[in-house]
């Protein structure tokens, strides 16, 4: 079992509470854009601390999913995270996501955390 984290630039003008907010997601993988370095640069940084599955690290990482730069589609990710690790991901995930400029979202809780550099 697994959670799914999402990350994307504030640009995207995505928001959870819209009707249209998980149509406007699959779109972006319908024809997915090619990977911006924002989220290039944010998936490095993830990966400095927690290797990624192609890298042998099975066991040894949060990723329910890889290669993580695989789950980029533009100024968008949606990170699979194994279930037992989340306590201790989503943090590292939402504090870096903020570094990079980006808004973090937790569907499992709905809890919608936006950059802060962005915040009305």
């Amino acid at each position: 079992m697994s959670a799914n984290f999402y990350c994307w630039a504030p640009t995207l003008n995505l928001d959870p509470k819209a009707r249209d907010f998980n149509d406007r997601i699959d779109a972006l993988y319908d024809a997915p854009p090619e990977a911006s370095d924002r989220l290039i640069a944010f998936v490095e940084a993830l990966l400095a601390r927690y290797p990624d599955l192609d890298d042998g690290a099975d066991g040894e990482t949060v990723w329910s999913s890889g290669p993580l730069g695989s789950d980029i589609s533009g100024d968008f990710i949606n990170l699979g995270v194994i279930w037992s690790r989340c306590d201790e991901a989503e943090p590292f995930i939402r504090e870096t996501a903020h570094k990079h400029g980006l808004h973090f979202y937790d569907p499992q809780s709905e809890k919608f955390y936006p950059c802060p550099a962005v915040r009305g």
